[in-house]
Parts: C-alpha cells; sequence; structure tokens
C-alpha cells in the first residue's frame, strides 16, 4: 500500500523545519535511531541509523555529525529506569552528554505499539534514498509462528528486523496523543494485524 499510494519516494530534509528522533534502545543488540519531520499532516521520514555495541556517546556523535536541527528525542519508556550497574538511567546519560529534549514514551504493549503505527501511517512519508533499510524491515516485520503447530502467536518475531520497527512502535506513541484518525485516506487500516506488512 506504501508503494502504490507512492509514499515512498523523493521526501528529502527540509532545512526550514526541525528534526525529532525516535530511539530504539539496544542493550547486546541494535540501537535504531529513527530521524523525522513533522510538516503539516505529514510525517516525513527522512533518514535512520542502526548499529550495536556502541555506547550512547557514539550515538549521540552521530546526531551531531548530521545536518540537523533538532527538535525532541523519543525514547522507550525503559530509558527511565536506572541501570542496575550504574544506577544511571539512560534518559540521564543522554541529558549529560547534552540530549536535553528527550521525552520518554508511555509504556505500553507491542499490540498497542502497533496499533498506534496503524493510526498514523496513512501520514508517513518514506525518503527511498535514505530509508531504504528501514523500509525492508517494516515489510518483513511478523508474528512468531508456534513451529509443531503452524498457528501464529501473539508477539512479534524478534530478529534483526525488530529492532526497526520497535523505533517506529516508540515514534507513534510519541505522536497519537494529538490523532484522532484511525484509518488511512482511502478508509482501510495500512497495517495487517500480523505485521508491519504495508
Amino acid at each position: 500500500l506504501a508503494y502504490t499510494t507512492k509514499r515512498i519516494g523523493f521526501y528529502p530534509y527540509d532545512p526550514n523545519k526541525p528534526v525529532s528522533v525516535a530511539w530504539d534502545l539496544g542493550m547486546n543488540d541494535d540501537t535504531v535511531l529513527i530521524f523525522f519531520q513533522e510538516l503539516g499532516q505529514e510525517i516525513r521520514i527522512i533518514d535512520e541509523y542502526s548499529n550495536s555495541n556502541y555506547g550512547l556517546n557514539h550515538y549521540t556523535q552521530i546526531l551531531l555529525e548530521k545536518p540537523y536541527h533538532y527538535h525532541r528525542h523519543l525514547l522507550p519508556h525503559d530509558a527511565a529506569v536506572r541501570d542496575l550497574s550504574t544506577g544511571i538511567a539512560r534518559e540521564q546519560f543522554l541529558w549529560d552528554l547534552g540530549l536535553r529534549n528527550t521525552q520518554v514514551v508511555t509504556k505500553a504493549s507491542i499490540q498497542d505499539g502497533i496499533e498506534k503505527v496503524r493510526l498514523l501511517f496513512h501520514r508517513f512519508r518514506f525518503n527511498a534514498d535514505t530509508t531504504q533499510h528501514l523500509v525492508d524491515s517494516l515489510q518483513m516485520y511478523t508474528k512468531r509462528m508456534d513451529q509443531q503447530t503452524g498457528m501464529w502467536l501473539p508477539t512479534p518475531k524478534h530478529d534483526e528486523h525488530s529492532h526497526r520497527a520497535d523505533a517506529m512502535r516508540v515514534l507513534a506513541l510519541g505522536l497519537t496523543s494529538f490523532v484522532d484518525d484511525v484509518t488511512d485516506e482511502f478508509g482501510q487500516s495500512a497495517i495487517h494485524i500480523e505485521s508491519f506488512e504495508y
């Protein structure tokens, strides 16, 4: 649906508007940053970055290397939880690194997060040149299957695609308090229940 309705294409960075970042904070796996701009009703996904086995100072350096003027950073709910080894929450750590405009999103179930992405999906526009890995991961994000019964399980499969999908859920949870439209412009849901397939 995103391809046929031309939501993936030339949607570049608008230097006249600030950029927000949705984070998925990995511990021993990928950390993902999704860079987006709110341009009227359009939520333009302009860039993304993913890596693993680096500390938060690495990701703040990546932010500084980008040409963007930042508005806010949307963090997952566990960013406010103190680390047992250091006693410091990751939000505080980012604050100490200079990221002061942070917002920790409300804790929600995975399914609730998927519903929030559904709510916003008709407003998303993906810049094809810089977000192809994100687009691919959203297409491949799916539920787990019980290998014995062949039945779909209620929780998504945790794999190389799920981290970017998690960052999209953080993005949606951070924005949906301002949204009251649950369908796309065709009057239908944009994402299947099983996944972020579109």
